[in-house]
């Protein structure tokens, strides 16, 4: 039995009313081990070493194929492709006269992208019972916009930086809420901010840039 949660969406939609968004209750994960002693068992004679040599096998061609830019299907599954992006420290370049344009060495993938098969889907749907678990609404913030970003400026004026928690923590809102606001402050040449890293390593700091004017 899977469960699930109903969760409230962060953003009211026009007709004033506030939707909900399901999510699946992660029981854990399992790995490799796991899945080729499951699969030995339910074969005809297949032994787990060889199932766990098979699986390594093929996540090494996968990859391999997928570096020299191919996608790759696997049947019954779906298809693999690469997500790339600028390396860590570098800034997505600007389409215009004179910005600077990044060369290859500073592109890298950054993540793995899959189209699930519509029958692989199905399969899935197939084993899954679904039991409804509890619902959980967005924490707001007690704080206007306004207050939100000149208490994130003096926080990173104490300490540095930001991290997305910290910003949810200082300010009492969701983290879905605070990833939107915090990249709409740092794409605002008008906010006093900027961000450094990708990914789960992103720090928000003061752009002195955008305070000097």
């Amino acid at each position: 039995m899977a469960e699930y949660q109903v969760r409230e969406m962060s953003a009211m939609h026009k007709d004033g009313k506030t939707r909900a968004y399901y999510k699946v209750q992660i029981k854990g994960n399992i790995t490799a081990d796991h899945l080729a002693d499951f699969m030995s068992t339910t074969s005809m004679g297949v032994s787990k070493s060889a199932i766990k040599a098979v699986l390594t096998q093929l996540s090494s061609s996968v990859a391999y194929y997928l570096g020299l830019g191919f996608s790759v299907t696997i049947d019954g599954i779906g298809t693999l492709s690469m997500k790339i992006g600028p390396k860590e420290g570098k800034e997505v370049e600007e389409l215009k006269e004179g910005a600077t344009k990044l060369t290859a060495t500073n592109i890298e993938v950054t993540d793995i992208n899959l189209r699930a098969d519509k029958d692989f889907i199905r399969e899935v749907n197939k084993n899954c019972r679904l039991e409804r678990g509890g619902i959980k609404r967005l924490k707001k913030s007690s704080y206007t916009e306004a207050e939100r970003l000149e208490r994130a400026k003096a926080f990173m004026a104490k300490y540095g930086s930001m991290t997305l928690l910290n910003y949810v923590n200082v300010n009492e809102m969701s983290k879905t809420s605070a990833h939107r606001e915090l990249h709409k402050f740092a794409e605002d040449p008008e906010s006093g901010i900027t961000y450094i890293g990708r990914g789960p390593k992103r720090e928000f700091v003061l752009d002195k840039k955008k305070l000097n004017g």
